[in-house]
């Protein structure tokens, strides 16, 4: 009895064993076939192979949701905003479709502020890269989530929420009305201490915020603001951001060398 006893305990610990085993197997390949398809979403994305490749998943469903609504916003508007690009006397035509990327992506880094274009719930349907340049804040965590998180003023903030709000009147005489004001934006700068060591300095910058309002009676996914965001110079910022190929020199009246940047 005691054999018999000791027999189907092992053969209940083997069957235990057993399941364990396949349960973990099917969990590893449900977790490979996952982040397969996570992997392919990040191809399909139009952003930077570096970017896409530090994206965790979170990351990868927010902004592939922001660049649904983008499309849907872009193909929802008014017959003009849907014009293919090889249409009309101002027409552009590149042999090659990587050079045409190109183009675009200098026109981006062109421009002395960033692109953004924001829905009526205040989600941010799309940003450029550029914001990194301008702000210093990280791309990644913008696209699907709200402008008030780079809003920081409370004001601000209201103005904004009245602003984004008058596009659901109904009562509006015409499709688009052009916008000019001033916010201010969340920035973050590495500062150089005196010890060499960076560190990161939180602040707020004045904004100039040019762009329009696109309403639409049709369907609420044609509706949003399209703006260029252009950083304000302070009166009193003594700080100019570098290119990563210079230095700086510090001297005095007489050309005396008091300082000198170690790269």
């Amino acid at each position: 009895m005691d054999e018999r006893g000791s027999d189907k305990k092992s053969r209940s610990e083997l069957l235990a064993k057993l399941r364990k085993e396949r349960s973990a197997e099917a969990a590893r390949a449900r977790r490979n076939k996952e982040n397969g398809e996570y992997d392919n979403i990040k191809k399909l994305l139009p952003i930077d192979e570096t970017i896409a490749k530090n994206l965790d998943k979170a990351s990868v469903i927010r902004i592939t949701i922001s660049f649904l609504r983008m499309c849907k916003f872009a193909e929802s508007g008014s017959k003009h905003w849907d014009i293919p690009i090889d249409q009309g006397k101002a027409s552009l035509q590149y042999p090659d479709e990587s050079l045409s990327k190109k183009v675009a992506m200098s026109c981006l880094k062109a421009l002395d502020g960033f692109l953004m274009v924001l829905a009526p719930d205040a989600k941010i349907l799309y940003v450029s890269e550029t914001i990194n340049d301008q702000l210093g804040l990280n791309w990644e965590e913008l696209p699907g989530s709200s402008v008030h998180d780079i809003v920081p003023n409370q004001e601000d903030k209201t103005d904004l929420k009245s602003l984004l709000r008058s596009l659901n009147n109904k009562d509006m005489t015409s499709s688009e009305e052009h916008v000019n004001l001033i916010l201010r934006f969340k920035s973050q700068r590495e500062k150089r201490q005196a010890s060499g060591q960076k560190s990161k300095n939180t602040s707020t910058k004045a904004c100039q915020v040019i762009g329009i309002l696109r309403f639409s009676e049709d369907t609420e996914e044609a509706r949003g603001l399209i703006c260029c965001v252009i950083p304000l110079m302070s009166i009193n910022n003594r700080e100019i951001c570098l290119p990563s190929n210079s230095f700086f020199i510090l001297t005095d009246l007489k050309f005396v060398v008091n300082k000198i940047d170690s790269r």
